[in-house]
């Protein structure tokens, strides 16, 4: 298991039948703004679905005129993210 980072899925447009597997309830933070001169929110929106149609556990969040930068909440958010499965993993080996 492993989380995942990210804002969208790239390309002219989204080909469902591209996207195929399961995550197995992998954690995936997206994180963006609207607007993002380089990632539109629906292809914020669209990613997420596509993500849980494939069984992901996203957490979504669309910042408020933030432009295509990082702010600190989504550090936050990835560090929660990453070290909380750390833990987990810990906790896992610790039980073998």
């Amino acid at each position: 298991m492993a989380s995942w980072l990210l804002c969208g899925l790239i390309g002219d447009r989204i080909y469902q039948e591209n996207y195929k597997g399961d995550f197995g309830n992998t954690p995936i933070f997206i994180g963006s703004s609207n607007p993002d001169p380089h990632v539109p929110v629906e292809r914020v929106y669209a990613t997420t679905n596509v993500l849980k149609n494939m069984h992901a556990a996203v957490t979504e969040k669309v910042y408020s005129n933030m432009g295509h930068t990082i702010n600190q909440d989504e550090i936050e958010q990835a560090n929660k993210l990453v070290f909380n499965l750390q833990q987990v993993l810990s906790n896992k080996n610790n039980f073998k």
